[in-house]
């Protein structure tokens, strides 16, 4: 894997369910029966899913029950000298994975209030808000940039930069990553 940071994405919507559950242990079914919501199983599945696909992929073998849980509650795998972090957002879900620490968030981009921006936004920020031509592409674009640096090293929210991170478009969504390493990969995927 290198110094490289490598985003996978996969769309969910129209999901099985019913043929991806057997793939998944038992204590992750017994969570995911608590969902109401079909939406949100398959967005939970397909989290479960193109993470372990992606660890596959890089020779990480791991079992579910091998995660281990910071007081903040990102997952690790213990003993593995790997870094990932795992997003979803309406039909799609995004994991990134590195050899540095590493944070992805993805988002739906709906309309939104924009007055929102005043709980996250820093005065640099705002000025670019101000600036800006499409303040929904830059609402968006901040706004999962932040949300990745925090999941790296839980910079708050208003101390992160646009600087902090890298985004990319993909349909109606909006991916941010926020890694320590210069060269990033983003590819499209199945579950």
């Amino acid at each position: 894997m290198r110094n490289i940071t490598k985003i996978y994405y996969a769309k969910v919507g129209k999901l099985n369910l019913a043929k991806k559950l057997k793939y998944l242990p038992e204590s992750k079914l017994a969570r995911i029966a608590n969902f109401k919501n079909e939406k949100d199983k398959k967005l939970s599945v397909g989290s479960y899913l193109l993470l372990k696909k992606i660890l596959n992929r890089h020779f990480i073998r791991y079992h579910y029950y091998d995660f281990k849980y910071l007081d903040n509650g990102k997952p690790i795998i213990e003993g593995k000298k790997i870094h990932f972090s795992i997003s979803h957002s309406g039909d799609y879900v995004a994991a990134a994975i590195s050899k540095k620490p590493v944070g992805v968030d993805i988002q739906e981009m709906r309309e939104v209030n924009l007055d929102t921006r005043k709980l996250v936004f820093n005065e640099e920020d705002e000025k670019l808000f101000q600036d800006s031509s499409d303040k929904k592409d830059l609402f968006y674009s901040l706004w999962v940039t932040k949300e990745a640096k925090f999941k790296m090293d839980e910079t708050p929210f208003k101390n992160a930069h646009i600087e902090d991170g890298k985004t990319f478009t993909i349909d109606n969504y909006k991916i941010g990553v926020s890694c320590l390493t210069l060269k990033i990969k983003i590819k499209k995927t199945r579950i």
